[in-house]
């Protein structure tokens, strides 16, 4: 059973005890945004979800959500702590140049190609990122190899990266008018 540990107009928590784990989910007002927090801890492990919302109604709604789901084991945070220490490799293969923007497909350690980057450039140089789900425990690497290989780092310009995470890739082609599917992956 979920614990109401605080509540103000700025900070909301909420506690529970599992048998091996203790689990708090905190939200805090950031300007005019949310964070939100899930917490796990115990005497050796501490590991943290973060998820960001826009507004006080759809934090309430993700504390509804996280509250009602399946929490993580002690098994599976050893097995992500694990996953976010290992080294990342990132193939990189351009499929897009135009005059202001770019995009290219990559792979991350060895996997096929399934994620993209797009580089666009106006009074800003704004990048599109579109990861599988799987890899959110590697965001901050994968984005510091793919701004060290694209050459972002050296830029004067100010520069906006937006993370877009898919859970499902679905191939179509169209014939004679009707669109089939091609590929479910």
């Amino acid at each position: 059973m979920w614990k109401k540990v605080l509540e103000t107009k700025d900070i909301m928590a909420y506690e529970k005890k599992l048998n091996e784990l203790d689990v708090r989910i905190e939200a805090r007002q950031i300007n005019d945004e949310w964070k939100v927090y899930v917490k796990y801890f115990n005497s050796k492990i501490n590991f943290t979800d973060e998820y960001d919302c826009e507004n006080l109604e759809k934090t309430k709604e993700l504390i509804f959500c996280l509250k009602n789901t399946e929490l993580k084991s002690v098994k599976e945070i050893i097995q992500l702590k694990l996953q976010q220490n290992k080294e990342v490799k990132i193939n990189l293969k351009r499929t897009n140049r135009d005059y202001n923007s770019e995009s290219w497909i990559f792979g991350i350690n060895d996997e096929s190609p399934d994620n993209k980057v797009i580089v666009r450039e106006t009074d800003f140089i704004e990048v599109e990122v579109i990861l599988g789900e799987m890899y959110k425990v590697y965001e901050e690497r994968i984005l510091e190899k793919l701004v060290e290989m694209l050459g972002l780092s050296n830029q004067d310009v100010k520069t906006k990266i937006t993370v877009y995470y898919c859970k499902k890739k679905v191939k179509y082609y169209l014939e004679e008018g009707y669109m089939e599917e091609v590929q479910k992956c």
